[in-house]
């Protein structure tokens, strides 16, 4: 399953290879699955749900991922839960893009932050102001 695949992968984990891949060992491998799966998800996320809140006062202005969450929780299209976690994720995004921290998100957050991402796509625009 994929869980295994990304995150217990056996000592002996087999390599495709297609260019060029520097020779990292088991834990480095590990760290950049997890980030890129993470990231990845997160970027997402964050596209969806600026896409789904507008700001007449600042149209042109990409808003907060904070103001976008409250939105979102205000227009009842995610729960007070899920934006705890968002805020939670994103201080754990924070450190880890800016090397405070180099903690990955587990599996489960990761696919709790893509769940909430796909209860965002549906939803209609709503206002800021």
């Amino acid at each position: 399953d994929l869980e295994r695949e990304l995150f217990n992968l056996p000592d002996d984990m087999i390599r495709s290879v297609v260019g060029h891949l520097p020779d990292i060992d088991h834990e480095e491998y590990m760290f950049v699955s997890g980030f890129t799966c993470f990231i990845s998800a997160w970027i997402n996320f964050e596209k969806i749900a600026r896409h789904k809140v507008f700001s007449a006062k600042q149209p042109n202005r990409p808003l907060f991922i904070g103001k976008v969450v409250n939105a979102l929780v205000k227009n009842k299209i995610i729960s007070r839960q899920d934006a705890t976690f968002i805020k939670k994720i994103t201080e754990v995004r924070n450190s880890l893009v800016h090397g405070v921290s180099m903690l990955v998100p587990k599996k489960n957050e990761i696919d709790m932050l893509i769940f909430i991402t796909e209860k965002i796509k549906p939803a209609g625009v709503c206002r800021l102001d």
